[in-house]
């Protein structure tokens, strides 16, 4: 996605998804869903987990991006790239 002038248009862009992972039609959160995030850009794909609430974020501040990095479980963090 090109960002103002040619000079910028390679930069990587960065941002969070938070999801809520309900049952159909009970609305119930289900917990220990694993979801496949895949980067459309690189192809690179890391798998992240709905807590006990059915909640899931890649945001830093939901679980720290050093902490289990990439490891699929509720609790790691996860990062795309180097």
């Amino acid at each position: 996605m090109p960002i103002g002038n040619s000079r910028h248009s390679n930069r990587a862009m960065r941002g969070d998804l938070e999801l809520v992972k309900v049952g159909a039609g009970d609305y119930n959160r289900l917990g220990s869903v694993p979801f496949k995030v895949t980067s459309k850009t690189t192809g690179e794909s890391h798998t992240i987990v709905t807590d006990a609430n059915g909640y899931a974020s890649t945001a830093s501040s939901w679980n720290a991006h050093t902490f289990n990095t990439n490891a699929g479980t509720s609790e790691s963090g996860i990062w795309f790239g180097s």
